[in-house]
C-alpha cells in the first residue's frame, strides 16, 4: 500500500455535537470518547472495541491499521469476535479485499464509507466468505492529511450486520475515529516499549508464548469461544448441554486461570496467547 504517515487530529467532546441523536447513544459516544485516552494495552483497546464500539457500531470484525515507519506501510491488527477463512488475510497490507477499501476510501475523498456487502461486488468470494460469517456491511474510514489524502496513518474496517435502524453509521464513524486511532497508536506504543509488538510488526520481537497457568481445557477453550460471539452463560450453557451455573464455574476458572479481570480481558487474553487458534485450549 505503500502510504506516509500524518499526525491524528485530536477530538474533543465539544465536537460531537450529541444534542442533535438520541440520549442512550450519546451516553455510549460520551463513554467512548472519555474512556478511549485510559486505552494502552491490547486487551484494554479490545475491550473498547467490545464494548462502547460494539454497541456504537454493530461489528464482529475490526481491522485496525497503523503506518509503520519501518516498513514504510500500513501494517495491520485483526480484533475479530467470529471466525474467517485465513485466505481472507485481513490481516496482511496486501489483502486484496484492504486494498481495494483502500481505494475506495481515497476515491471518496477520505469521507466514512458504508458499504453493503450484495451480491454483485468486485471481489465475489471475499464478499460470500464475510455473509457467510454474518457480515451485511463494512464501515471504512481512515486518518491523513486533508491536503494529502495518500498520506495515511490509520485505516480501520468495521464488519457486522446491516443497521437495526435509522442511524447514520457514517456520521459515528466519524466521530470515533480519532479516539480510537489514537488509543490504537498508544498500545502499539506501549507494546514496543516492553517488547510486545507483534512479530508480523517487529520480526525481531519474541513470539509470545502460553504460559503453563494459562493451559485451559478443550471445554473451557469451547465455552470460551462462546464467549468470545457473545453468547450469554444461558445460552453457552444450552448449546453445550449443561447448566448456567456450570458455565458460570467455568468461566470463573478461566478468568483465575489467566489472570483476567473480565469475559472481554479473558478473550483477548487468550486470542493473544493463541489459546483458541484449534478449538482445544492449546493442548
Amino acid at each position: 500500500m505503500n502510504v506516509a504517515p500524518s499526525p491524528p487530529v485530536p477530538i474533543g467532546v465539544d465536537d460531537l455535537d450529541a444534542a442533535t441523536m438520541p440520549l442512550p447513544l450519546a451516553r455510549v459516544l460520551l463513554r467512548f470518547v472519555e474512556e478511549s485516552p485510559e486505552v494502552c494495552r491490547r486487551h484494554q483497546f479490545y475491550t473498547l472495541l467490545q464494548s462502547q464500539l460494539v454497541s456504537l457500531l454493530p461489528h464482529t470484525v475490526a481491522v485496525c491499521g497503523a503506518y509503520d515507519r519501518r516498513r514504510r506501510d500500513l501494517v495491520f491488527d485483526v480484533f475479530n469476535s467470529v471466525v474467517l477463512p485465513p485466505w481472507l488475510q485481513l490481516g496482511r497490507p496486501d489483502s486484496p479485499l484492504l486494498s481495494r477499501l483502500l481505494n475506495a476510501w481515497l476515491d471518496g475523498r477520505g469521507e466514512p464509507l458504508s458499504l453493503p456487502l450484495g451480491e454483485r461486488t468486485a471481489l465475489p468470494d471475499e464478499a460470500a466468505a464475510l455473509r457467510e460469517a454474518g457480515v451485511e456491511r463494512l464501515l471504512v474510514h481512515g486518518v491523513s492529511r486533508p491536503e494529502r489524502m495518500h498520506e495515511v496513518s490509520g485505516f480501520y474496517v468495521l464488519g457486522g450486520p446491516l443497521p437495526s435502524s435509522d442511524v447514520d453509521e457514517t456520521r459515528l464513524l466519524r466521530l470515533v475515529l480519532h479516539p480510537l486511532h489514537a488509543a490504537y497508536l498508544r498500545t502499539l506504543d506501549a507494546e514496543r516499549e516492553v517488547g510486545m509488538v507483534p512479530r508480523d510488526r517487529l520480526p525481531a520481537a519474541a513470539p509470545l508464548r502460553q504460559p503453563r497457568q494459562a493451559r485451559i481445557t478443550p471445554r473451557e477453550a469451547q465455552i470460551l469461544a462462546w464467549v468470545r460471539e457473545g453468547k450469554s452463560n444461558q445460552e453457552i450453557g444450552e448449546a453445550l448441554g449443561i447448566s448456567a451455573l456450570t458455565v458460570k464455574n467455568h468461566i470463573q476458572k478461566i478468568l483465575r486461570k489467566l489472570g483476567a479481570s473480565n469475559r472481554a480481558h479473558a478473550v483477548a487474553m487468550a486470542m493473544q496467547l493463541r489459546l483458541l487458534d484449534d478449538g482445544r485450549g492449546g493442548l
